[in-house]
């Protein structure tokens, strides 16, 4: 007869079983987002869905629950692998026959450090710029850049919409897209240029968050325009900016379908945290996405620049 487990053990066997029971269903609910925008908020917390399941097959193994246990690991594995990576994708060095390096950046509405992030940008030295929540004085104190990069455009707003472009590329032109937005259009920018003879169009967007059937409605309305956009002008695109979607979601989705993608830089680290103490609730919903055939390099989040955003930095390429 086998001894009953302590009350330590039964406490870790219950709170493992729970923890592992919840989080599995909450994974199931995100894979039904494309029926309702609510479930859809479920797909995007790939990682912290990890670290429960991580923990409750912890738990379940400390009580001795062994087939609790090991469905744990199944899962801790499915999950994992499920989020992608770019570790998952390989390590061949290929030379490109062109290359484009771009920054991205939710620079937050009421942000007013625009010096530290001249000197960020001069570091990195990117080809193209985008700003996201482009206010005012944020767009003043960027009037420098105009000196290194002479095709640009600024839409800066009092909301959290506006948007700025750079580029130092020769012969490029921006285009600005009116977008669905939940009070009246709201601005995107096109830019169409070449690098090294290969033709590319690069879009800067910023839908907003889905948090209410409005708001979720109103990020699909603009994806379709991104995708009606594109498919109009027939160039390899570029889609850059703040998404408010991570790549495990229905946004993500449809966007891949229509041939972007990031071979999976996009999926860590999370660019976006609420503060603390919250921080374990981070994100990765700043993206850039390419189509054929033009596919990203390498991707990186840059330090902290005054916004609950880092700045994202790509590099692109198109292989010889």
């Amino acid at each position: 007869m086998s001894a009953r487990p302590g009350p330590v053990r039964q406490i870790a066997g219950r709170a493992g079983r729970s923890l592992l029971l919840g989080t599995a269903i909450c994974l199931l609910i995100g894979e039904a987002g494309r029926w309702h925008w609510a479930a859809d908020l479920f797909a995007h917390f790939r990682w912290q869905a990890v670290a429960a399941l991580t923990l409750a097959t912890l738990l379940t193994a400390l009580a001795g629950r062994w087939r609790w246990a090991a469905a744990g690991v199944a899962l801790v594995l499915l999950s994992a692998g499920t989020a992608g990576g770019p570790w998952l994708r390989g390590t061949a060095e290929r030379t490109p026959a062109a290359r484009l390096t771009v920054v991205s950046f939710n620079a937050h509405l009421h942000n007013r450090n625009a010096e530290s992030l001249l000197q960020w940008l001069a570091e990195v030295d990117p080809d193209i710029v985008v700003i996201v929540e482009l206010g005012p004085e944020m767009a003043s104190g960027l009037a420098s850049l105009q000196q290194h990069y002479p095709t640009l455009h600024t839409e800066a707003r009092e909301d959290p919409w506006g948007v700025g472009l750079w580029s130092r590329l020769p012969d490029g032109e921006i285009e600005v897209l009116d977008q669905a937005g939940p009070l009246g259009p709201l601005p995107a920018l096109a830019l169409r240029t070449q690098v090294s003879g290969i033709p590319l169009q690069l879009l800067a967007v910023h839908p907003p968050p889905p948090i209410g059937a409005t708001l979720a409605q109103t990020q699909q309305r603009q994806q379709l325009q991104w995708l009606q956009w594109m498919a109009e002008r027939q160039t390899p695109t570029v889609l850059v900016g703040d998404l408010n979607a991570t790549p495990w979601g229905e946004h993500f989705r449809r966007l891949r379908e229509a041939g972007l993608d990031d071979d999976g830089w996009g999926s860590w680290p999370p660019s976006w945290s609420p503060g603390p103490p919250l921080q374990w609730l981070s994100l990765p919903i700043d993206h850039a996405l390419a189509q054929p055939p033009w596919r990203v390099l390498n991707r990186r989040c840059g330090p902290p620049l005054g916004s609950d955003h880092c700045p994202l930095w790509a590099e692109l390429g198109v292989d010889r």
